[in-house]
């Protein structure tokens, strides 16, 4: 089983046990996976007998050839972003990640349309489909997929040398794994992380973890967007001057004698016609999409929380048939609600529809599960671990 900490992580399961059942008693069984936390270790070895755990050691858990770098954006402002990163990032060819299947098709429209050749990889893709755009991808015939964790397991194309995180991985291990899609076969890459001021903590927690710093950076301001535009485009044309002349000189003194213009003239129309119309001026580039710097406020639903207002923060009311319980588990743990729905789903063995909400804190988190068989369920979470550390689950008392 490849990929198994996220085959068994993310409600496929059931599905699993009904393999397992269908499988001959005499086999051998092998999992493989880039992570492997206590909670689906302890699942996987209940289907192995008398299982050898592997593991590559490894210094740091980053990859040495990877530049890491972070940038300060606003959330409604990802997509203009990245828009401006590509035009000064010298890349080949480069996979954004994004958490959802929206915002994959949004952002892979929204390069397109800007003249990218680029893709989105989900998980509603077909196997062939998703098949045939690993190929296009390492053969040129695309240059950027836009992708989510899950569809980009198992993506290995040599030619990629930018990660872009549009938005910030869960937990540090999906950091880790998502910009290890770069550096290969000893070659340099470069991972940009693309921070709301929200996820400044989760930042934190993914330096402390790796146990490197990921410098801040600044988006590109419009004297570098032009001389990133020029350069290109002198790069493109300096190939062609050498036989121009020669091969398209008697057409040039024709057209510009049927339209009677001077060469210069002449050559500014084409320029035009090549660059479709291009911002290539300073002030024509200040008004293309200008965003708005992180380092004042902004709308309130954007600001970094207080100090303690999320601890705060009175509880959603509870639905009938629910209980609240409550771990000491929170963001500043590297926590996120995802974590704890595949620990509680895994080693308690609930359907999806049987959990309710949860609301991860700083410093805890409330989960909403069912009154009925309550102290029983929390008897088999007992042991459960999430990101190293005890679930610790308990009935959550508001009084």
């Amino acid at each position: 089983l490849d990929e198994a900490d996220e085959m068994l992580k993310l409600g496929f399961m059931d599905d699993l046990e009904v393999i397992f059942e269908a499988m001959p008693e005499s086999r051998q069984s092998v999992l493989f996976s880039a992570t492997l936390p206590h909670s689906i270790r302890a699942i996987a070895e209940k289907h192995l007998r008398e299982p050898q755990h592997i593991k590559i050691a490894a210094k740091t858990q980053t990859v040495a050839r990877i530049e890491q770098a972070h940038l300060m954006v606003h959330a409604d402002q990802k997509i203009p972003a990245v828009l401006r990163l590509l035009e000064v990032e010298d890349f080949d060819a480069l996979i954004a990640f994004v958490r959802t299947k929206q915002a994959t098709l949004d952002l892979a429209a929204a390069l397109e349309a800007k003249g990218y050749k680029a893709a989105a990889l989900n998980g509603d893709i077909a196997q062939n489909q998703r098949e045939r755009v690993i190929e296009s991808l390492k053969d040129g015939r695309l240059d950027i997929v836009v992708a989510t964790d899950v569809a980009a397991r198992g993506l290995d194309v040599a030619r990629i040398t930018h990660v872009f995180n549009v938005d910030m991985p869960y937990d540090p291990e999906s950091y880790v794994h998502r910009i290890g899609r770069t550096g290969r076969a000893g070659r340099d890459g470069r991972a940009l992380l693309l921070v709301t001021p929200r996820e400044r903590r989760m930042l934190q927690v993914i330096e402390r973890v790796t146990n490197q710093k990921v410098a801040e950076v600044r988006l590109p301001d419009a004297q570098q967007v032009l001389d990133a535009r020029i350069k290109k485009l002198t790069n493109g044309l300096a190939p062609l001057v050498a036989d121009a002349e020669a091969s398209h000189g008697e057409l040039l003194d024709k057209l510009i004698a049927d339209i009677g213009c001077s060469p210069r003239a002449l050559a500014a129309a084409l320029l035009r016609k090549a660059t479709n119309g291009q911002a290539l001026t300073l002030a024509e580039v200040e008004k293309e999409q200008p965003l708005v710097p992180t380092s004042g406020p902004r709308e309130r639903s954007d600001r970094p929380e207080r100090s303690g207002d999320r601890e705060r923060r009175a509880p959603m009311p509870l639905a009938e048939g629910r209980a609240r319980c409550r771990t000491p588990l929170g963001a500043r743990d590297g926590i996120a609600a995802r974590n704890l729905l595949g620990a509680i789903l895994n080693e308690g063995g609930l359907a999806r529809e049987a959990i309710g909400r949860i609301q991860v804190r700083d410093s805890f988190s409330l989960v909403e599960l069912p009154e009925e068989g309550l102290e029983r369920l929390l008897g088999k979470l007992k042991d459960t671990r999430v990101g190293g550390k005890q679930l610790k689950l308990r009935r959550y008392r508001e009084d």
